[in-house]
């Protein structure tokens, strides 16, 4: 018995300095257990502070910008740089072959006709430049036309028209550039494109089959008429008479028409364009 008991009392000490031993690791997990989440907890009030400071900067700069336009306030100047054709709301489809047939009218060139006008000019620029060139022809028009209101879509077409003169996209381009510096009113810029346009006797084409060339005459016979030019402009809606009598816009609209109503709108007499 006293053996036993001295056994016992030996392997006391042992025993407790288990014990304690197990004691700190305990504590020594939950302190670890505590720094964590203290610091989890730390990282997660920073990432709010850092969410509330954002949403306070871009509400002090979005309250501080005065030239910032609403989404209302864009579609309205877009409207207003490039308004809807020159033409009567009253526009017909054009007739068809048969019609023309049976009425003895001449045959209007179909759509398809104009489809393939577009086409060959796409042929064209294929075996003009690369597909890298091609390309990069296209994601210069396409955002350059995006945002054509504003000075990085213009310096965008600007680049095309730059980079790849002869190409189909310059073309339209510049026919694009013309048309909303009509509509805005800077005329002498304007007047750079169509001329240009003109004087190249430009090949291109839209994507709808219009021809670029007469559409550059139309508006500059208005330009002309907005400066008080009557025989240029006169001279410049014979040429599209003359030079281009089957030409359609995209809506299918013959081009002989859109001289008609634009120069009766204007006061001009229904003979002003016979020479």
């Amino acid at each position: 018995m006293a053996r036993a008991t001295g056994t016992i009392l030996g392997g006391l000490p042992w025993a407790l300095a288990l014990l304690a031993g197990v004691t700190a690791a305990v504590s020594t997990v939950w302190a670890i257990r505590g720094e964590s989440e203290k610091s989890r907890h730390l990282a997660e009030l920073e990432r709010l502070r850092s969410l509330r400071t954002a949403a306070e900067t871009r509400t002090r700069n979005e309250s501080e910008c005065s030239h910032c336009v609403s989404p209302e306030q864009a579609r309205r100047l877009i409207q207003r740089l490039c308004p809807r054709p020159d033409v009567s709301a009253t526009h017909r489809a054009p007739p068809t072959e048969a019609a023309s047939a049976a009425s003895g009218s001449p045959e209007q060139p179909s759509s398809r006709s104009m489809q393939e006008a577009y086409l060959a000019a796409v042929q064209r620029d294929q075996q003009k430049y690369s597909p890298e060139e091609l390309a990069e022809i296209e994601d210069l028009y396409q955002q350059g036309n995006d945002a054509i209101e504003s000075a990085a879509g213009e310096e965008r077409l600007r680049t095309l028209i730059e980079r790849y003169p002869d190409s189909n996209r310059a073309g339209c381009a510049s026919m694009n550039l013309g048309a909303v510096y009509l509509n805005g009113g800077l005329l002498e810029e304007a007047q750079q494109h169509l001329e240009m346009l003109v004087e190249q006797q430009n090949s291109a084409v839209f994507e709808s089959g219009e021809a670029v060339l007469p559409k550059a005459l139309l508006n500059l016979a208005m330009l002309h008429h907005e400066r008080g030019e009557s025989r240029a402009a006169l001279d410049a809606w014979r040429r599209v008479l003359t030079e281009h009598p089957e030409a359609r816009d995209a809506q299918g609209v013959a081009y002989a028409r859109l001289v008609e109503e634009q120069t009766l709108r204007r006061g001009y007499a229904a003979d002003a364009l016979q020479e």
